[in-house]
C-alpha cells in the first residue's frame, strides 16, 4: 500500500513523518523506513538527508506513484514520453 504526504516545509514534513510513525504504532503498525522515499516536487531545494528516529529516509528526484513516474518538476512527462 502506498501513501503520499504533501507538506510545504521541511519542518512540517519532519513533524508529519513522526506523527505517522506514532499513530501507526498505536495500532500495531510499523512504517517500513527502508521503503520510504522523499521527493521535492517543484518547490524549494531538496533535503540533503532526512532521518526519523535515527533511520535514514531516502531522498529521490523521481519515483513511481500509482503506476506513474513523477519527477521533481511535479509532472509525468517522462512517463508520457516512454
Amino acid at each position: 500500500m502506498g501513501q503520499c504526504l504533501l507538506t510545504w516545509t521541511m519542518q512540517m514534513m519532519w513533524y508529519s513523518l513522526h506523527r505517522i510513525k506514532a499513530g501507526g504504532m498505536t495500532m500495531g503498525l510499523h512504517t517500513p523506513w527502508e521503503k520510504t522515499k522523499l521527493q521535492n516536487i517543484g518547490y524549494g531545494l531538496p533535503p540533503q538527508s532526512v532521518s526519523v528516529n535515527g533511520r535514514p529516509v531516502e531522498v529521490t528526484d523521481k519515483l513511481v506513484y500509482l503506476g506513474s513516474t513523477v519527477d521533481s518538476t511535479g509532472y509525468s512527462n517522462t512517463d508520457i514520453l516512454r
